[in-house]
């Protein structure tokens, strides 16, 4: 088995909180969540805190993953939520 694909959410906002954030956690096998960005401050530091992310990022131009890890999530789609698509 390989190890899990680093995932990094952009956008905190209530569709990653409900849909994509919880889709990643549901499938640790296969992908870890490494990194979440937004625009706003207070909703990062809530949402990384929460699920113990250390890699945070305000905006998008800032956010660092593996350049193996091709998965991403945005607000509008989710390539690692099968369900999503």
């Amino acid at each position: 088995m390989n190890d899990p694909l680093p995932v990094g959410i952009i956008g905190c906002g209530a569709i990653a909180q409900l849909s994509h954030i919880p889709c990643i956690l549901e499938h640790d096998e296969r992908f870890t969540l490494a990194a979440v960005s937004d625009v706003s401050a207070s909703l990062l530091e809530a949402v990384a805190d929460r699920h113990g992310i250390a890699d945070r990022a305000i905006g998008i131009r800032t956010i660092s993953l593996p350049s193996s890890s091709p998965s991403y999530c945005r607000s509008t789609s989710c390539e690692a939520c099968p369900s999503a698509r």
